[in-house]
């Protein structure tokens, strides 16, 4: 209901939210409010197929080798991996992501992380 009222018109989440897509829309639609675009983007799991996240005791991102973790998120977005892109500063990166996005680049499936490498990577 916030994303209406602030006037979202795109989102962008994880596909683990898919299946609670089409009750937000029916609610959405019962309430009169417009109905956002959205996207739904691979998760990045560990080599089981588990969800990364705290609750499963994944490292916070700050905790494993940015350059590594980058290049990961690079690659299931479906964007170049250009070491002088992963080594720029964040809002040059973050320009250049944005300039060079193409949906249909991205991942279709779940993107499986090697998380001992990237811990192994740790500073």
């Amino acid at each position: 209901m916030d994303d209406g009222l602030d006037d979202f018109t795109e989102i962008t989440r994880g596909r683990d939210l898919l299946s609670v897509t089409p009750q937000q829309i029916a609610l959405q639609r019962a309430l009169d409010l417009p109905t956002p675009r959205y996207a739904h983007l691979p998760l990045l799991t560990d080599n089981s197929g588990a969800k990364l996240c705290k609750r499963t005791g994944a490292k916070a991102v700050d905790e494993i080798d940015k350059h590594a973790v980058l290049k990961t998120i690079f690659r299931a977005l479906g964007l170049p991996v250009i070491n002088e892109v992963i080594a720029a500063e964040d809002e040059t990166r973050w320009r250049w992501a944005v300039r060079h996005w193409d949906m249909a680049k991205v991942a279709r499936a779940d993107v499986a992380v090697d998380v001992e490498g990237l811990q192994g990577a740790c500073n």
